[in-house]
């Protein structure tokens, strides 16, 4: 009976995948995927996400003839030398990175519809804030102006469904189950007309 190996569950990034830089972002690389992958990333500068995506292919370096003893180094942990002199990166290394970069498409590409539902769908202004973490029953002030011919009533309630809504919408970018922010404890929201 063969049994099939239990894999870290490198398929969810985190939230804040494109806001890792530098040595936060090698050391995602590293926990996930490999101390190998995080140097070979930080030798070429690939500093976050965002760079990475932007990199046809970061196992390219191994093929330049170059004389450069850190790169030297990556070589021997990453690939094996071939009778010819040349070098063979190793299958999961390169694997490993290729996952790594269609995750990083997929997120992004989530994010952009996302950030493009938000621009799309009817909004108000209001001083709620993006980042609600950590919330306090400290209260925000939200002042607020819908055109007419909507009533001072109208004006709050669709206000309230908006914060209601946006609130279920960031639930999990946030981390906080069933967040709810609440008219006169959380916030204080005046509608003028």
């Amino acid at each position: 009976m063969s049994t099939t190996p239990v894999l870290p569950d490198i398929l969810q990034l985190p939230q804040d995948i494109f806001n890792l830089k530098d040595h936060q972002f090698y050391d995602y690389v590293k926990d996930t995927y490999g101390l190998g992958q995080a140097e070979l990333l930080s030798f070429q500068r690939i500093f976050c996400a965002k760079v990475l995506l932007a990199t046809e292919d970061p196992c390219e370096i191994f093929n330049i003839d170059m004389q450069d003893v850190q790169l030297d180094i990556l070589r021997q942990q990453m690939c094996f030398k071939l009778s010819s002199g040349d070098y063979l990166v190793k299958s999961g290394i390169i694997n490993s990175l290729r996952l790594f970069k269609e995750q990083l498409k997929i997120k992004d590409k989530e994010q952009k519809e996302q950030l493009k539902r938000r621009k799309t769908s009817p909004t108000t202004s209001s001083s709620v804030p993006t980042n609600a973490t950590p919330l306090t029953s400290q209260a925000l002030t939200a002042t607020t102006s819908l055109p007419l011919p909507l009533t001072a009533n109208q004006q709050k309630k669709s206000i309230l469904n908006s914060i209601k809504q946006w609130c279920q919408d960031n639930e999990a970018n946030l981390g906080i189950d069933n967040l709810k922010l609440v008219d006169g404890i959380d916030f204080t929201l005046n509608v003028s007309r």
